[in-house]
């Protein structure tokens, strides 16, 4: 019997573990997994205890550490050793499904938001009512501010809604109006983006809304809804609040171009005595 048929050949050893050969060549010249020798004619040989180390380099990897901790491990392979290392792992993983269920959360809700203005008609009223809702408000814009001005603050209020790994912690933006009649014009607004209850200024309660769709983006909206909306109130004798919530849906994530905007406009209907 030869020695040789106690070791597995490199590419015996690459199939057993499902890597390829290059892998082990890899290794090898990384001082992590050295063949038990190499034969006559240029052949890796690896013993069975070498099938197992490798085993575990491969779990390792899987687990996400990174090769130095791994010939650290390897170099001193004990209880202590190993739990330090899977508990430093553990909490790195941990933190990174954290993030990972954000970026999940926030992928769904922009899926959410494009289903929405997707399935609704435009220039249509509805009465519902609506869930409350948890806002980051800003302090009243004056409309006489430069844009840049106004940008600025808007973009304070969405920075101040995000995390320390710069994910985004609200789904949805947009503008209210405190307005005495719908034909007034503005003096003011504010942006809100929606968050959570864990941080927020403002809430929007639960409450009986009308609610349209426009094609239109938030400086506009109002002027061009006003008309539908006065007469739909005066046909059904419902009033209104005098707070207007003016919801961005489509905008420059699904167009290029203000034309195609589309802005969901909500007022709480005021319930008569």
């Amino acid at each position: 019997m030869s020695i040789k048929d106690n070791y597995f050949f490199a590419k015996e050893l690459a199939e057993l573990h499902k890597i390829s050969k290059q892998t082990l060549i890899f290794y090898d010249k990384k001082n992590i997994l050295k063949p038990a020798f190499i034969d006559n004619n240029g052949y890796r040989m690896y013993s069975l205890k070498q099938y197992f180390i490798l085993g575990i380099i491969l779990d390792l990897k899987k687990m996400g550490f990174h090769l130095k901790d791994i010939i650290t491990f390897l170099d001193n392979r004990d209880t202590n050793n190993i739990l330090e290392l899977l508990h430093k792992q553990l909490n790195t993983l941990t933190k990174q499904k954290a993030i990972i269920n954000k970026l999940c959360d926030a992928i769904q809700s922009k899926i959410n938001l494009i289903e929405t203005y997707n399935s609704r008609k435009l220039n249509e009223i509805t009465l519902s009512y609506q869930e409350k809702e948890y806002f980051l408000v800003s302090d009243q814009i004056t409309l006489s501010k430069s844009q840049k001005e106004r940008f600025l603050i808007a973009a304070e209020l969405l920075s101040s809604a995000t995390d320390n790994n710069g994910i985004k912690e609200y789904d949805l933006t947009g503008f209210i109006f405190t307005l005495p009649c719908l034909d007034k014009k503005p003096d003011f607004y504010q942006v809100f983006c929606k968050t959570n209850e864990n941080n927020y200024n403002y809430t929007k309660n639960y409450d009986l809304y009308l609610q349209i769709f426009v094609n239109h983006n938030f400086h506009d909206a109002l002027n061009y809804a006003q008309p539908q909306i006065t007469d739909f109130c005066a046909a059904l004798d419902l009033n209104l609040s005098n707070t207007i919530f003016i919801k961005t849906f489509k905008n420059y994530w699904t167009s290029d171009s203000h034309s195609n905007f589309i802005s969901k406009i909500e007022i709480p209907i005021i319930k008569k005595n």
